[in-house]
């Protein structure tokens, strides 16, 4: 079928030549280490070009296509290499196919009774084909991302696509921080990322910078409204610390874990309360909430967790079980001890701004007077309220006393009387720390003093938390 005198030449010319060819290697290199051929082909080899076959010849060491020859008469068509008395279509007769700038309609030429593609037809500035038409192109101002299933183009490595179709570089000013999955770097010399704006700071924005200290914990047998496990006793914690000067809000925890399990702003009777603490949250999920904080400022994590959202499970890492924990680098719920020091801000009283009245412990009707600056509880509302909106303590924590009760690290234990250093709970069991009282209480519950616990796979409308930092 392939024109036989052609072959035979090639062969016998091939065959007095000292250079060597084959279908994994084409190329022809002199024997002494002349120049490799700039465009080769297998000796021997035949393609087809429209119904004309070339044949690949060897000339001066190196494969080159013939010059196209017609099929004979007999076998006018040619397919894969080969002169054939029959032709194949390419297509189906008013076929249209996209092809490089534009598209292709399928057709019979003329002279020819096959049916094959015919020249391209270029599509109009500020066009593209799509399914053989040429139509608007929605990448003609874009540079990536897609758009009506069309691909505008890809960003290079370590730059992102924004919403108008443009590659930015999402680490230009920043120093440390994960943006859109890109590593911007990580701080150094004890300094901390601030992941909203990607800056290395001394602390955290939005956290108040507590120094190590001594203190009583707990409450003497003469305080007003106390209860049995408050236990008078000497702690003294080793290490500086940072403490959220809110309570996680809404915005933030959905910012972050891309969802709200918060009861008010979420319920058809409730409007929206993006500033409000995020409540109705598990311990688990308030862990891995701060496991989330960690790894976005670029820390480790405290706490091992497995799942998602409300069906989140975590527990303590073992490199940071018992007091290790306060060496933890990264985000974690604050120790008990941790969290009656901040409240106290270094004051003996039962409000961190005074005494309570002995005759108000469960009133609820009338609000008192010490109690109605500081704190939403059960005489000032019925609800949940945005955070920071009474006055702080003297180290500008908020809502210390009220609004949400707060998960704390420890497992629940009973009260020491002894000195201590550093506590951190129990080894374990089956209800951990929350501490500072909701919306819902009596006076009595948002003592300084004042301890309660819950089972972590709960949540309620008043249980929230803050997270803490080793320093």
């Amino acid at each position: 079928m392939v024109h036989s005198r052609l072959v035979q030449i090639t062969l016998a010319v091939f065959a007095l030549t000292l250079y060597a060819c084959t279908e994994r290697n084409p190329t022809y290199i002199a024997e002494d280490g002349g120049t490799t051929c700039s465009d080769p082909c297998v000796v021997g080899k035949t393609t087809c070009l429209g119904d004309q076959i070339q044949l690949c010849q060897l000339i001066e060491g190196c494969g080159h296509w013939s010059d196209p020859q017609p099929c004979p008469p007999d076998e006018p068509y040619c397919s894969e290499g080969a002169c054939s008395s029959t032709c194949e279509d390419e297509c189906e007769e008013g076929e249209r196919r996209c092809f490089g700038l534009g598209f292709q309609r399928c057709g019979q030429a003329d002279s020819d009774p096959c049916r094959d593609w015919g020249p391209v037809i270029v599509c109009d500035a500020g066009e593209r084909c799509a399914e053989g038409i040429c139509v608007a192109d929605p990448c003609e101002e874009r540079e990536c991302g897609v758009v009506d299933g069309a691909s505008c183009g890809e960003c290079g490595v370590g730059w992102l696509c924004n919403t108008e179709g443009r590659c930015y570089d999402p680490c230009e000013g920043k120093e440390c921080g994960i943006f859109g999955e890109v590593s911007c770097g990580k701080c150094t010399n004890g300094t901390l990322c601030q992941p909203s704006t990607g800056t290395c700071t001394n602390g955290t924005e939005g956290y108040a910078q507590i120094e190590a200290g001594t203190f009583q914990m707990g409450s003497p047998a003469s305080e007003s409204c106390r209860d049995s496990a408050e236990a008078q006793h000497h702690v003294t914690l080793t290490n500086a610390f940072e403490l959220q000067r809110t309570e996680v809000t809404q915005a933030q925890f959905e910012a972050l874990m891309a969802y709200n399990p918060s009861n008010f702003g979420q319920s058809a009777e409730s409007a929206d309360c993006t500033d409000c603490p995020v409540e109705t949250v598990s311990w688990h999920e308030a862990a891995a909430y701060c496991n989330a904080l960690s790894a976005q400022a670029g820390l480790s994590t405290c706490y091992q967790c497995s799942g998602s959202n409300v069906s989140v499970l975590c527990d303590v890492k073992s490199a940071f079980a018992g007091a290790t924990i306060y060496n933890c680098p990264g985000y974690r719920l604050p120790t008990e001890a941790e969290w009656e020091y901040a409240y106290r801000a270094g004051t003996m009283t039962p409000y961190y701004n005074g005494t309570n009245d002995s005759t108000m412990c469960n009133e609820c009707s009338s609000i008192e007077a010490k109690l109605g600056s500081i704190a939403w509880y059960c005489a000032n509302t019925d609800t949940v309220h945005s955070v920071a909106q009474k006055t702080p303590n003297a180290w500008g924590l908020h809502d210390m006393a009220g609004n949400v009760w707060e998960w704390c690290h420890d497992w629940y234990d009973t009260t020491s009387t002894g000195r201590m250093t550093d506590p951190a709970g129990a080894a374990t069991g089956t209800t951990r720390v929350v501490r500072g009282a909701g919306w819902a209480n009596e006076p009595h519950y948002l003592r300084a003093a004042l301890r309660d616990y819950e089972e972590p796979a709960k949540g309620y409308t008043d249980l929230g938390f803050r997270c803490a930092r080793g320093k």
